[in-house]
């Protein structure tokens, strides 16, 4: 037996992060990212999906990531949605790593999972969460 989540008429919100340069390093630029944006824009749109805040985030500090993925994580935008997704785009690391465009890392399980749990997550209580991470290790 499988569980039924009830529909709602959005199916949700994507939080779209595109780390596509590393700051003072031109040789760690992520050339084709915007390519890789579009398609997943186009993706997601297609889905039912609405981009938060109506914009790709794009080259965000790793204290920038921190803040838009608690912000997005608890927004009441969630409320009257299915689900939620959250699509990463950057430079990683060993053990969960991701790299902000100051080349500073977050952890994936600590700094961006955690945010998502059901005690923190009110709004997405009980609803899937997406996670999408292009990084290399």
């Amino acid at each position: 037996m499988f569980q039924v989540y009830p529909s709602n008429k959005k199916l949700g919100y994507l939080l779209l992060i595109n780390i596509k340069d590393i700051a003072k390093k031109p040789e760690k630029e992520r050339r084709g990212s915007e390519k890789d944006v579009d398609n997943v824009k186009a993706a997601f749109r297609g889905l039912g999906f609405q981009l938060y805040e109506n914009k790709v985030h794009v080259n965000l500090t790793e204290k920038e990531m921190q803040d838009i993925i608690a912000k997005f994580a608890v927004d009441n935008c969630h409320k009257d949605v299915d689900c939620s997704a959250v699509v990463i785009m950057a430079h990683g690391g060993r053990g969960g790593l991701i790299y902000g465009y100051n080349n500073l890392p977050i952890s994936v399980s600590k700094d961006i999972l955690e945010h998502f749990a059901n005690d923190k997550a009110e709004q997405l209580r009980g609803k899937p969460k997406l996670f999408f991470f292009q990084a290399c290790r």
